[in-house]
Order: C-alpha cells, then sequence, then structure tokens
C-alpha cells in the first residue's frame, strides 16, 4: 500500500508526495505548486522535483542510527525505522516550517507546529527512562525525533521558550562542557553571533542546554543545501562555493564570519564541523537570507572521545568538514583571522570543566595544555601569514 502526502510550508502545498507503507521511502512525487517554496537543495525535472535530492533533504529529518538508544527509541515507540518515526512526525522539526501533511488530513501549520504548540516536555520519556506515549495509532509529535545527531538530546519549553538538551557521551561525558566553553570563548573574542550554552545536572547527567535560534519567523538552510542548489565551479573550493552563494543572496560579511569559525574550529579541535551544522537564518515569510546561522554544536573538541593517556596534544586532528584534518583546513584559508584571544581560554576552561565529575584533574589539565599548545600554533600560523 501507499501513503498520499503533501509537503507543505507552513500552509502552503509545495507538491505532493507518496511514500510506501511497508519500507516508508519516497516512491513518487507529482507536480509542483509552489516553485518558489521548493527547499533549498532540491532541484527540479521538468515540472516535478529531484526524487533523489528531495530523499537526502528528508534523510537530514530523521534521527540517525548512530544515535544513543536508536533500536530502544524505535521499540518502544513502536516503529521500524527512523523513516517511519519521521512520517508519524509529519516531518516537523524546530529547524524550518516545512512538514508533510497526509493528504486525507485538514491538518493547519498553527495547529501542529512546534514553535507555537506545546509538545511533551518529560525529559525522561524522550531519553528512554519512561514508556513513550501512545493513544491508539498516534505517536505524541515531539521535536526530539526529528532532530539530528548521535547524542541522546530532547526538546524542552522554558518560559515560553524551546530549549535543547544535549547529553554527553564516553566515560567522560564531555560534549556538553564542551558547547559551553565554545561559546565563553566567542563571547570572550566579542563574537555576536554563536550559540549560548549553560550547564545543567538531571540525576547526576550534565547536559548542555541552549535555546533554539530559529523561531516562528525564521528558519535555518543548511550549508549542506545551500551547497547543492548551484553547480560548482570546477576552479573553486566548496569553501568558497558557500562564500560566493551567501554574497549572491546579500550576506556580505560571509567572509569573516566563516574564517573565524574555522579559525576557532581549530584551536579547540573541533572535529565535526560539518556542512549540516552551519549554514544560514532566512525569513520564513519572505524568504529573504538574513545572516549566517550562529555557531553551535561545537561538543566533537578537544579531545572528547579520547581516553586521558591517549591525548596527543601536538597530533593533527582529522576532520569531518571541508578537509580531512584541521592543519590542512587552516592552510586553505584565505584569510586567517589575527586578533583571536587565544591566551586566556585556557583559564576559561579549567573553570568550566572542573564542574565534572567525570574528569579528573590530570585529564583537565592536559587539555588545557593541549588548548594552550593549539592557540600558540595558531599564533604562529597568523604570524608565518603576515
Amino acid at each position: 500500500m501507499k501513503r498520499e502526502y503533501f509537503l507543505k510550508h507552513k500552509n502552503t502545498i509545495v507538491f505532493p508526495c507518496t511514500f510506501d507503507d511497508e519500507t516508508n521511502r519516497l516512491v513518487n512525487s507529482g507536480k509542483i505548486d509552489a516553485v518558489e517554496l521548493l527547499p533549498i537543495g532540491v532541484g527540479r525535472v521538468g515540472n516535478s522535483i529531484n526524487k533523489k535530492m528531495f530523499a537526502r533533504w528528508l534523510e537530514e529529518r530523521q534521527i540517525p542510527n548512530t544515535r544513543y538508544g536508536f533500536k530502544e527509541l524505535l521499540e518502544r515507540i513502536g516503529v521500524d525505522n527512523a523513516s517511519e518515526l519521521m512520517l508519524k512526525n509529519l516531518g516537523l522539526n524546530m529547524t524550518d516550517h516545512y512538514w508533510l501533511c497526509p493528504a486525507e488530513r485538514n491538518l493547519k501549520w498553527e495547529e501542529i507546529n512546534f514553535f507555537e504548540n506545546d509538545f511533551s516536555v518529560e525529559i525522561d520519556t524522550v531519553l528512554l527512562k519512561r514508556d513513550y506515549v501512545q493513544v491508539g495509532d498516534t505517536l505524541d509529535l515531539n521535536p526530539a525525533y526529528t532532530t539530528s545527531g548521535n547524542l541522546a538530546k530532547a526538546w524542552m519549553i522554558e518560559d515560553g521558550k524551546a530549549m535543547l538538551y544535549k547529553q554527553g557521551s564516553h566515560n567522560y561525558m564531555q560534549e556538553p562542557f564542551n558547547e559551553v566553553f565554545a561559546s565563553e570563548m566567542h563571547k570572550l573574542n566579542n563574537c555576536s553571533n554563536y550559540v549560548s550554552y549553560r550547564l545543567k545536572n538531571i540525576d547526576d547527567i550534565p547536559y548542555s542546554v541552549c535555546e533554539n535560534f530559529v523561531d516562528v519567523k525564521t528558519e535555518f538552510v543548511s550549508a549542506r543545501n545551500i551547497l547543492e542548489s548551484v553547480k560548482k565551479d570546477n576552479q573553486i573550493s566548496y569553501l568558497q562555493h558557500f562564500k560566493n552563494i551567501c554574497l549572491d543572496h546579500g550576506i556580505e560579511n560571509v567572509a569573516d564570519e566563516v574564517d573565524y569559525m574555522i579559525a576557532t574550529d581549530y584551536i579547540i579541535g573541533n572535529s565535526d564541523r560539518h556542512t549540516n551544522n552551519f549554514g544560514i537564518i532566512r525569513n520564513a515569510v519572505t524568504l529573504e537570507w538574513i545572516k549566517l546561522a550562529p555557531i553551535f554544536d561545537s561538543g566533537n573538541s578537544l579531545w572528547f572521545d579520547l581516553s586521558t593517556p591517549r591525548i596527543d596534544i601536538k597530533q593533527d586532528i582529522k576532520c569531518n568538514s571541508f578537509y580531512q584534518t584541521q592543519d590542512t583546513m587552516i592552510k586553505h584559508m584565505e584569510s586567517i583571522p589575527p586578533n583571536i584571544r587565544t591566551e586566556e581560554i585556557p583559564f576559561l576552561l579549567y573553570d568550566i570543566f572542573k564542574q565534572s565529575a567525570d574528569m579528573s584533574e590530570e585529564r583537565i589539565r592536559k587539555i588545557e595544555s593541549g588548548l594552550t599548545y593549539r592557540g600558540r600554533k595558531y599564533k604562529n600560523i597568523v604570524n608565518e601569514k603576515d
């Protein structure tokens, strides 16, 4: 059997699409009704969409099978795969205003979107400590079911604001502390475009907590989708391609902000600045590109996944980004920000990390010395460029 949906942007039908009832995979799509509202990164073939590009776009709305507790989550909800969970959640997320409306249901955006409506805020439910609430075949809609990333996470509503809680991993539960440290580093450097994180302990487990950076009037578009929206000139890099597209859409400070992000990622050894965790913010009504998205998702840094004896502060760090290592990334930058304050940040790190119950004094001091080393190395690169 097959199920019919409409991809909608708010209440406007963009195009109809069909999913297989057994595999929950896209099998067909119909004529485009609103070309101007096609998701960025989804191309056209005549009057229809490029199904391969749309299927890839949909995958970004699914939790990965590498998510902590992935199998247990599916079992408790009673679904077979992440595609089915995404469809039951109507493709809704906390990133943009697209969703999948079942053709047989007369649903309105105002009634079901996460920006204007409450959702389950029981963090124990979302993090597998309590059974899920289901009424018949209806799943409580929840943004945690369509938020990407490997870490266990949950959305909570606090004082009317949607807040993302992310847990750490491995023996040290270090990622939440990395997030808080990175935001304090940006604050020290007078950066105005970053997500601010704070720490919170629940049942002796540390979480990083941040407010959603889009709302009912704005939406996030990933660099990955932006890069796929325009054919790249073979003579330029993907990094320059991204900058050029942003410039064409009126974001004039893109070079400075991207270079700052890459530079600070280098200093903290961020291994995971992939093209889905940076991008732009656009107006959800006019579709005007407003600015680069604030810097977020810096948890996979500072040797977070290595045991203390295995940390080699002088070793180049592999990264999932435009290039394969941090040293290669920094060498390919045309402009390296010279005024980043590297001397003070090790002191910031110690004050934050000492709050951890899982990191020893030895580990904190070793990471602190590694941060000092990378800061000096960065300054040497700056001096060589002058």
